[in-house]
Order: C-alpha cells, then sequence, then structure tokens
C-alpha cells in the first residue's frame, strides 16, 4: 500500500509541479530543435506503425487472415516511410495543413458575403487564413522552425508560471 501511494505520487499528471516542470523541458526542446522536433515525432509514429503492422502481420500469418495480411503489411510499408523520408512527411504536413486553412478562409469569406449581418470579421478571418496559407507554401521549413518557436517559447512562459505559482 505505501508503494502504490508513493508511485501515485510522482505521477506528473497529478503533480501540476512535475507537469509544469516536464511542459518547461519539452519547450526547451521545441525552441531550440525547432522543426526536428517534429521529425523526432514522424520518426516515433513510424516506429510504433511497424511494430504495429509487423503484430498485425504475424497475427494475420498466424490466423490465415488475408485482411489482417493487408492491414500489417501496409502498416509497416507505412512506417517505413515515415521513418525513412521523415522530412518530406513534414513538408506534406505543412501542405496539407496550408490546404485546409484556405479552404476554411474561402469558407469564412462566402460566409462573410452571403451572411446579412456585414460585420467584416469573417472577411478579415478569411483573408488572414487565405495569407497564412500561402507563406506556408511559399516557406514550409521557416513556417515550421517558427512555429515550434513560437510553441515552445509558449509552453516556457507558461510553464514558469506555473511553477513559479506551485513553488510560491
Amino acid at each position: 500500500m505505501l508503494m502504490k501511494a508513493d508511485i501515485s505520487r510522482l505521477a506528473p499528471w497529478k503533480d501540476s509541479l512535475a507537469s509544469s516542470i516536464l511542459l518547461f523541458m519539452l519547450g526547451i526542446i521545441l525552441i531550440v530543435m525547432r522543426s526536428g522536433a517534429i521529425s523526432m515525432v514522424i520518426i516515433f509514429i513510424g516506429a510504433i506503425m511497424m511494430v504495429y503492422g509487423s503484430n498485425t502481420l504475424s497475427r494475420g500469418i498466424r490466423g490465415d487472415n488475408g485482411s489482417e495480411k493487408v492491414l500489417g503489411t501496409l502498416a509497416c510499408i507505412l512506417g517505413l516511410l515515415l521513418v525513412l523520408a521523415s522530412g518530406v512527411f513534414l513538408v506534406l504536413m505543412i501542405y496539407v495543413l496550408a490546404a485546409f486553412m484556405a479552404v476554411f478562409g474561402v469558407i469564412k469569406i462566402l460566409d462573410d458575403t452571403k451572411s446579412k449581418k456585414k460585420r467584416g470579421t469573417n472577411l478579415l478571418i478569411g483573408l488572414a487564413l487565405i495569407a497564412i496559407a500561402l507563406v506556408l507554401i511559399v516557406v514550409p521549413g521557416a513556417t515550421a522552425d517558427l512555429a515550434m518557436m513560437l510553441i515552445g517559447l509558449v509552453l516556457v512562459v507558461m510553464s514558469s508560471l506555473s511553477i513559479w505559482t506551485a513553488v510560491r
């Protein structure tokens, strides 16, 4: 019973100070590594996909299940692609994000033109989304670096405030 209490006491998701320290460290990593941090996440997801795929494939071979063989093979191939070409997937993710932002920008502009109340906020939001999408398309690598640096900065500031509040 004593050991269980000690383990639950050390759980970072239950202790605001521990989770703030972890978020502070994550923020520093994002500031220093920038888009390299995203590449690490993509490689980690690829490794997980390969483990999942090999497990599903072996289950399909042992049980003579055709769909598990196909699913396992596809998961292994996708995982291998993620590991070997993480940079390509990073740029692809940025282009997909830019496409979504452009589409949502156009939708916001159309909403503004159809709205009876012409406040202009939807128009401004739509134009901003389209502008950000264009920047993402023109300079995807620099945008990813800037985004990771800003997210890291926000994490460092917010976790520093949480640490200061917990220690105070």
